[in-house]
């Protein structure tokens, strides 16, 4: 497969969100593969419930009731059971999910620099990075942790305060969400550690924090649309003219595909916007580190 050319030079928005798509399109064999394993899986789930209860919510209460019965009639030893092999079930998902988006992630990041990263490969390198990103979740929790405290005090002092500090707290969030739109960059595509990636999108992202709001507001809006306005809406014929059963399973089986087709799309952007900072704050040109790899190897 040839390569498409690599960055060079700084991008515009629109110039980031077409050569995702053209990116997308040249490797879409590779690309789609691990979206379709991830979203797939979920979406046969979900109309699975539907099929059971007749529609979403009376498959929940048929779930829910299921539960009580469970808990009110079973042993001590079946209870202690069950919470085992949910802990058990809930961990293997988690770190299959982790590995799937990580696998995506590197496989974006390769095609970005113009190379296509197989699935199995890419499925290795994801559940390496497992621990990484469970790492970076850890620590932006933590950071929250002194902000859900001292609203809390204000909480307790008056309500009313509670009000004023997260008013006084929003543009924090939103100015420190700016600063860390290359941490996905820097962790998959530079292979940082979690605290590396941190710093190098706070460095990277100076004097061009208002751009990178701008930038993460643009993929919002297309995912927003994407995903929920046109799944919604074909979604919603399904089920307006057809029984609830079908029409709620097609509904599911579109809003799975869509999800799936558009991943790649936003992490090929995600990883573009990174090397453009990089080209910016650094004056890194990718063609030229792409042939030292080359020679080097």
């Amino acid at each position: 497969m040839q390569s498409l050319p690599a960055i060079s030079g700084p991008l515009r928005m629109s110039e980031i969100i077409d050569r995702a798509f053209r990116l997308y399109q040249h490797y879409f064999r590779t690309l789609i593969i691990l979206p379709l394993l991830t979203y797939i899986p979920l979406g046969l789930m979900q109309i699975a419930v539907v099929m059971i209860g007749g529609s979403t919510t009376n498959a929940e209460r048929q779930i829910l009731e299921t539960t009580r019965v469970l808990s009110r009639g079973g042993d001590d030893a079946t209870a202690i059971f069950l919470v085992v092999m949910g802990l058990v079930v809930g961990l293997i998902v988690v770190v299959v999910a982790l590995t799937l988006t990580n696998a995506s992630s590197l496989q974006a990041a390769h095609a970005v620099r113009g190379e296509a990263l197989a699935a199995l490969p890419a499925l290795r390198l994801g559940l390496r990075r497992v621990s990484g990103i469970l790492r970076l979740g850890v620590i932006f929790l933590l950071a929250f942790i002194p902000l859900l405290l001292v609203l809390g005090m204000l909480a307790a002092v008056n309500p009313a305060l509670m009000g004023c500090g997260v008013i006084l707290f929003v543009p924090l969030g939103i100015y420190v969400g700016g600063r860390m739109t290359a941490v996905t960059g820097a962790f998959y595509a530079a292979g940082e550690g979690p605290l590396d990636s941190i710093r190098t999108s706070w460095r990277l992202t100076e004097g061009y924090v208002w751009r990178s709001l701008g930038f993460g507001l643009l993929i919002g809006i297309l995912s927003a649309v994407i995903n929920s306005g046109i799944g919604a809406v074909i979604g919603a014929v399904f089920e307006l003219t057809m029984p609830s059963v079908v029409g709620a399973s097609l509904s599911v089986a579109t809003t799975t595909v869509i999800n799936a087709l558009w991943l790649p799309v936003g992490l090929l952007a995600n990883m573009l916007y990174y090397y453009d900072l990089r080209v910016r704050q650094d004056g890194y040109d990718l063609a030229l580190r792409i042939d030292e790899l080359a020679e080097q190897g």
